[in-house]
């Protein structure tokens, strides 16, 4: 099944499944979101993300969060997009 269509035409896509095990949103009202398994990041021009995971699941992230960390595939190369 594809997510792609209209909607994701003006959104960037970031292809992370090879770089990390898993992503945590956190907000400034101290709520944090972990995603395990990210496979895809599409990223819109108001900051939100929808993140598709290797299940096939998809994650809607609104914009706001204060900071984004993820645990690396491979600690040598942590950061790769």
């Amino acid at each position: 099944m594809s997510i792609e269509n209209q909607d994701t035409l003006e959104m960037r896509i970031a292809d992370v499944s090879e770089y990390e095990v898993q992503r945590e949103y956190q907000y400034p009202d101290g709520i944090s979101l972990t995603i395990k398994g990210p496979w895809r990041v599409f990223i819109a021009p108001s900051g939100s993300h929808r993140v598709q995971t290797n299940d096939g699941n998809v994650h809607y992230i609104p914009n706001g969060w204060i900071c984004l960390s993820w645990e690396p595939r491979d600690i040598s190369n942590p950061v790769k997009f």
